[in-house]
């Protein structure tokens, strides 16, 4: 159930992080790690750097992957040929032959102009076994009931911590209904910050230190 996040292995990512990206032998470690634990999960995407390139050295011919493309709406370019070559390119960084998941990591895609062109290359891709399931990255609760009232999706990203519940009275609705067949939390410790000691925490932050107070009580 477990899916290990990758953003940091490319990127100097999180609200804890101290201005670095995790080095590549650290990226070997963890994912040795979390592999004798038994999680096979790990989630990716091409803007996060280079971490497709880091995965890709270390191997990941036993994982489940889940990646994030991007689609430049407004790019005359055809909507499916993007796609493909999004999807080509970093199945080739991180050397595997398909995702289990693939998402579209604008939540509104299937909301704009070029909605039906992304939704028939999405079905068509999957046919040809890019990928066994594809839906998108989701931020918003309202965006998220807007895209899936209108397309039938398999599986949905979205952030949900103790402290962020807003997509939780919508996904036992889509549970119920059935339309989705994979739920995939995110930002589950909230890029850190839920791990964070008090005075570790920024300043900004100091407005919410009755909320985060009774969480480290119950932590």
């Amino acid at each position: 159930k477990i899916s290990i996040g990758t953003a940091q292995f490319g990127l100097e990512y999180g609200i804890a992080n101290k201005g670095k990206k995790v080095r590549i032998e650290q990226v070997s470690k963890i994912l040795n790690s979390a592999y004798d634990k038994g999680i096979r999960k790990v989630d990716t995407a091409s803007s996060y750097g280079d971490a497709d390139l880091v995965l890709g050295s270390i191997g990941l011919q036993d994982w489940e992957v889940s990646t994030k493309i991007k689609i430049d709406i407004q790019n005359n370019n055809n909507v499916e040929e993007q796609i493909e070559n999004e999807i080509t390119k970093s199945l080739s960084n991180l050397k595997i032959d398909y995702f289990h998941n693939l998402f579209l990591h604008t939540q509104t895609d299937l909301l704009d102009e070029k909605n039906e062109q992304i939704f028939e290359s999405l079905q068509k891709f999957k046919k040809q076994r890019f990928f066994l399931n594809y839906g998108v990255s989701f931020y918003n609760p309202k965006i998220l009931k807007l895209t899936t009232n209108k397309y039938s999706l398999d599986t949905i990203q979205v952030p949900i911590n103790i402290l962020d519940r807003r997509f939780i009275p919508l996904l036992k609705e889509l549970k119920n209904k059935k339309d989705i067949i994979f739920i995939q939390g995110r930002s589950i410790f909230l890029q850190g910050l839920l791990l964070m000691k008090r005075n570790e925490r920024m300043h900004k932050f100091s407005k919410w230190n009755n909320i985060f107070d009774k969480f480290d009580r119950w932590n």
